[in-house]
């Protein structure tokens, strides 16, 4: 895909995205910088369920859906559509909302960090606020992401920036990978990736029943159980590419790994213990970054020996 504009706008399609596509789409044409490109992967989807995409002078490709691959596959795809034809990669989920501002902040954040993410305001279902913002952080400096992220990620594909050399470096996502967004940002930052994090409200997350990693409580044992097994698959597939990183961004990997490791073995299994470790986090304020509902530091004394 080659055009006149440098920054691609990239999404996956799937039946359960489909009622909220309208909303997508109309935040999309209503940005106030213009100067895009769309692509689009169609994963169960045929292009026919789709309405008409508004061209405005843009290239907008769709990339057909293919039986059998998985999300990361899915999405390893559409990268690849897009790497080597747009130097600024953001991607937004088609369920949520982008502010009018997003891509003229995507373009901005692009200039100074290999891979931006932005803050989001939760909305529900219907799309009403539930007056709450996600991914806003005290110390939200660059070393303080890249300690997060052994543990937790901030830089999802709805809200994230990426240079295309970064993203390249990043790729492929291992097909059994669940957290391809995570997998994505943490493979960046041991390659040594400048990372920000902007505290502009920039899109609105939509919450609903299906969304994977969950992030408002109340949180319930069954969540946690979810969430620690796909926190242990993403930890278990980013130690594969140690390889890249320094000896200290390394150890801290490996170190949260072995923590997460001790969680899946002491909690979950302890229904009586994970039932109290579930009441402590509701007790906590909100998450401000995807899966710090697993092993949470704060609570650490529950099942240290």
């Amino acid at each position: 895909m080659t055009g006149a504009h440098d920054t691609v706008v990239c999404t996956v399609v799937h039946p359960g995205v489909l009622s909220y596509f309208g909303p997508w789409l109309a935040s999309v044409s209503a940005q106030s910088d213009q100067a895009f490109d769309l692509c689009l992967a169609l994963d169960g989807v045929d292009a026919r369920q789709l309405p008409k995409l508004p061209h405005a002078g843009r290239r907008v490709r769709l990339i057909e859906s293919v039986p059998g691959r998985s999300p990361a596959e899915v999405r390893t795809a559409l990268f690849a559509q897009v790497i080597d034809s747009h130097e600024v990669i953001v991607t937004v989920d088609a369920d949520d909302v982008l502010m009018t501002g997003r891509l003229a902040a995507a373009k901005q954040d692009a200039t100074r960090a290999d891979l931006a993410a932005c803050a989001m305001e939760l909305i529900d279902d219907a799309g009403a606020s539930l007056g709450r913002r996600f991914c806003v952080l005290a110390d939200a400096s660059s070393g303080a992401l890249g300690r997060l992220l052994p543990r937790a990620n901030v830089f999802g594909l709805s809200n994230a920036t990426w240079r295309a050399g970064t993203l390249r470096g990043c790729l492929p996502v291992p097909r059994e990978v669940v957290a391809v967004d995570w997998f994505l940002a943490t493979s960046a930052w041991l390659a040594g990736a400048r990372l920000s994090l902007d505290d502009r409200v920039l899109m609105a997350y939509r919450q609903h029943a299906t969304n994977i990693a969950r992030i408002l409580p109340p949180f319930s044992p069954a969540m946690v159980r979810s969430a620690t097994d796909i926190v242990l698959r993403h930890q278990r597939a980013t130690t594969g590419r140690l390889q890249r990183a320094s000896r200290a961004t390394a150890e801290s990997l490996s170190r949260a790994l072995r923590k997460t490791e001790r969680f899946s073995a002491a909690v979950v299994p302890d229904d009586d213990l994970l039932e109290a470790y579930c009441v402590e986090l509701n007790r906590l304020p909100p998450p401000q970054a995807w899966w710090t509902i697993v092993a949470d530091p704060a609570l650490e004394d529950l099942w240290r020996p």
